[in-house]
C-alpha cells in the first residue's frame, strides 16, 4: 500500500465537517470538470449550496488530504450556490480522480467525492504505458457501457459494483449492480455463464434507481424482508445516510424495486462512512448493520459506532446501536461483516476499527464477551472485514479475514481461521501484487467453483497502467490472476476502483470509475470476465 492509501485512512478518520443536522454546505458540480497536467490558470465554477462570503476551496485526491498537484490560487465567491477556483496543474500532478472541498470562514465545511479529475498530458510517459496481457484462464467477457461511439450509460458506473446470482423469469441470471456519483443506481442482467449483457433480451428491461444521494461509497445486497427476492442497500459516507431498495417480483417474475427507503444512523459530528452488512443476527428478519464514522468539528471527535436496523413490515427500526466497548477510537465502524465466526452455530457481528489495529467480534451481534483481534505493533488492522471459509475448516462456520496496513505501508488480507478468539492470530495472508496499489473497500469474497471455500478479488487502482484486479482462486491452493487493466491513462486512471466476486459463477465484475471512452465523455466503465 502506498502513503496515498495511507493519508486516505488519516483523512477518513480526521475529516472536517459539520453534525448532519447543521451541515448547510453541498458541493455537487464542477465546470470544467477535468484538466490535463501542466494547465494553468485554470477557471473552475463549483456548484452547491452553503457557501459564504469568504469560502475558500481545496482539491485533494480522492479521499485523502493530498492535494496531489493542484494548486488553487484563488476562490471567489459569487453567492451561496456557486464560487470560482481559479487553479494550476502541475505538469506532474497526480493523474486521478478529487474531491473538492469547500470550507466557509464560520468553519463549517462541505466536499463534492470526484468531483473533479486529473488526466495526463498528451504525450507523457502515462497516456504510452502498455497494459500487459491477461493471464491464462482469464477471459474478458463483456462491459457495460460500449466501447465504441457514445455510452449508454454516464453517471459514473464502476465506483462500486456488486453482483449476486439470482432466477428472473425462471431462467438463472447474474443481477449486477453498480454506480456511485451521478444520481442513479444501473442495475443490469447478465448470462452467468457468457457474461453477456441480456436486459431486455429475455423481458427484463434494465433498470436505472434514483438515489436519494449524488454519490454512494458502499452497496451490500441480500434478503432484508425475507420475500426470496434481492434487496439493495447502499451508504454516502460523506452524508452519513444509508439507504434501501425492496426488490420485487423475480423467481417466475421480472425483477423490480421500491423507492428508496432513507435511514439515518445517529451519529454524532454526521457520518463519514456507510459500511454495509446483511446477516441474520436474530430475529425474524436477517439485519442491515450499518457503521458510521464520524466527521470532526475542529478536532472534536466521538466515537464510532455500528447501528443495526430490522425490516418491521413496512420501513426499518434501528434496534440497536453497538459503540467502541473501549470508547477509543473514532474509526470504529468503519468496516462490518456478519456471520459464525467463534463456531458456535449463530452467526457474530464483525467490526473493524483500524485506527486501534482490531477486528471486533460480537457474539450474536451482542455486547457480551466481545474480543478483538489485531495485527502487528503500528499495523492498522480492520480497514475491512469479512466472515467466509477461507481456511478449509470443519464445522460450518467461518474464518475472520481483515485487510490490514502493516507499519512499512504493505497492505494485505489476514485470514484468522475459525473458531476465532481473542487469541487468535494469522493463518493465512494475501497480499497486492504490487505495494504501489490502493484497496480501500474493494474487497470481495465468494465461492466460485463451489468448493466451499471463498475465492477473493480486490481492486488495485492505480497500480500499473490503468490500475488492475487481483483474483486469488481457491483451487488449487489460492492461484492468484493479476488483471491488468486494458487502456493507458490516457483515457482512464481508476481501473480497479471496484471488484466484485459472483459467487457460484465463475464471473469477476471490475469496476473503473474514471472511463472515458472515445466519444471524450467521463462515464465510468465495469468489465466482465471469466477467471477459472
Amino acid at each position: 500500500m502506498t502513503q496515498h492509501l495511507l493519508s486516505r485512512l488519516l483523512f477518513a478518520a480526521a475529516l472536517a465537517g459539520a453534525p448532519l443536522a447543521a451541515q448547510t454546505i453541498t458541493v455537487s458540480s464542477a465546470t470544467p470538470n477535468s484538466a490535463t497536467q501542466g494547465t494553468t490558470n485554470l477557471s473552475i465554477t463549483i456548484g452547491g449550496k452553503g457557501f459564504k462570503n469568504g469560502a475558500v476551496s481545496h482539491f485533494f485526491v480522492s479521499g485523502t488530504t493530498d492535494p496531489g498537484g493542484v494548486a488553487v490560487n484563488s476562490t471567489v465567491f459569487t453567492g451561496s450556490t456557486t464560487l470560482v477556483a481559479n487553479i494550476t496543474v502541475s505538469s506532474t500532478a497526480t493523474i486521478s480522480g478529487f474531491d473538492i472541498q469547500v470550507d466557509n470562514p464560520d468553519g463549517h465545511t462541505g466536499k463534492g467525492t470526484d468531483s473533479f479529475s486529473v488526466t495526463a498530458a498528451s504525450g507523457s510517459a502515462s497516456t504510452k504505458c502498455t497494459p500487459g496481457p491477461l493471464p491464462a484462464g482469464v477471459t474478458q467477457l463483456a462491459t457495460f457501457n460500449a466501447t465504441t461511439g457514445t455510452p449508454a450509460y454516464t453517471s459514473g458506473i464502476g465506483k462500486t459494483v456488486r453482483g449476486v446470482l439470482t432466477t428472473v423469469l425462471g431462467r438463472p441470471v447474474i443481477m449486477a449492480v453498480t454506480g456511485g456519483t451521478g444520481g442513479v443506481a444501473e442495475v443490469f442482467f447478465l448470462d452467468p455463464t457468457t457474461g453477456a449483457v441480456l436486459d431486455g433480451t429475455f423481458g427484463q428491461p434494465h433498470l436505472t434507481l434514483p438515489t436519494p444521494q449524488a454519490s454512494f461509497n458502499y452497496m451490500a445486497i441480500g434478503d432484508l424482508n425475507n420475500d426470496g427476492v434481492p434487496d439493495l442497500a447502499m451508504g454516502a459516507g460523506e452524508f452519513g445516510v444509508v439507504w434501501v431498495f425492496l426488490g420485487q417480483g423475480g423467481g417466475a417474475s421480472t425483477i423490480s424495486f421500491s423507492p428508496s427507503i432513507l435511514l439515518t444512523p445517529n451519529q454524532a459530528n454526521s457520518g463519514n462512512n456507510a459500511a454495509l452488512a446483511i446477516g441474520n443476527l436474530g430475529g425474524a428478519y436477517n439485519t442491515l448493520a450499518v457503521g458510521t464514522i464520524p466527521a470532526s468539528v475542529g478536532k472534536k471527535l466521538t466515537p464510532g459506532m455500528v447501528a443495526l436496523y430490522r425490516f418491521n413490515g413496512s420501513g426499518f427500526t434501528n434496534y440497536a446501536t453497538i459503540t467502541d466497548p473501549q470508547n477509543t477510537t473514532s474509526s470504529f465502524g468503519w468496516s462490518v461483516a456478519i456471520g459464525d465466526v467463534t463456531g458456535d452455530s449463530i452467526p457474530d457481528l464483525l467490526v473493524g476499527a483500524f485506527n486501534s489495529n482490531r477486528a471486533w467480534v460480537f457474539p450474536s451481534g451482542g455486547l457480551t464477551g466481545s474480543f478483538f483481534v489485531s495485527g502487528a505493533t503500528n499495523d492498522q488492522l480492520g480497514l475491512a472485514v469479512a466472515a467466509v471459509n477461507m481456511s478449509g475448516a470443519s464445522g460450518g462456520f467461518s474464518d475472520l479475514v481483515a485487510l490490514n496496513t502493516a507499519a512499512s505501508n504493505q497492505q494485505s488480507a489476514f485470514v484468522f481461521a475459525g473458531p476465532v478468539t481473542g487469541a487468535s492470530t494469522p493463518a493465512l495472508q494475501f497480499a497486492p501484487v504490487s505495494a504501489n496499489s490502493t484497496v480501500g473497500s474493494t474487497l470481495d469474497f465468494g465461492d466460485m467453483d463451489q468448493d466451499g471455500l471463498a475465492d477473493l478479488a480486490l481492486g488495485e487502482s492505480l497500480n500499473t497502467c490503468s490500475g488492475s484486479a487481483l483474483v486469488y482462486l481457491s483451487s488449487p491452493s489460492y492461484h492468484s490472476y493479476l488483471i491488468p487493466g486494458p487502456l493507458s491513462k490516457s483515457n482512464s486512471v481508476g481501473f480497479g476502483s471496484a471488484a466484485g466476486v459472483v459467487a457460484g459463477t465463475h464471473i469477476v465484475l471490475v469496476g473503473d470509475r474514471y472511463w472515458t471512452g472515445p466519444s471524450g465523455v467521463q462515464s465510468g466503465q465495469v468489465y466482465v470476465y471469466s477467471v477459472q
